[in-house]
């Protein structure tokens, strides 16, 4: 069993036998959950996010990039784009 001391959100949920799940990330639930069981500390969500932000923890969905092996990937696009651009204007 992995001590919940450290950097707990590098190590997945499942591995906390008091949390009794088998999911791969955190969430808030189970963020809260962890606090309450390993810390001994009842808060809720929004009090808990608030902290994280004091602290400079952000969550967001990750962005989409796309690549290409193609070294003139971004002319295209940019040619692309500005086509889309006077499609739509001449609607």
């Amino acid at each position: 069993m992995i001590k919940p001391i450290g950097k707990t959100s590098s190590h997945p949920p499942r591995l906390f036998d008091q949390l009794e799940t088998d999911v791969q990330n955190w969430n808030s639930p189970l963020l809260q959950e962890y606090i309450r069981v390993y810390l001994g500390i009842k808060a809720s969500i929004g009090a808990i996010w608030a902290h994280l932000r004091r602290v400079g923890f952000t969550s967001g969905r990750a962005k989409r990039s796309l690549t290409s092996p193609d070294p003139d990937s971004q002319v295209k696009r940019k040619r692309g784009e500005a086509l889309e651009k006077k499609v739509l204007r001449a609607r």
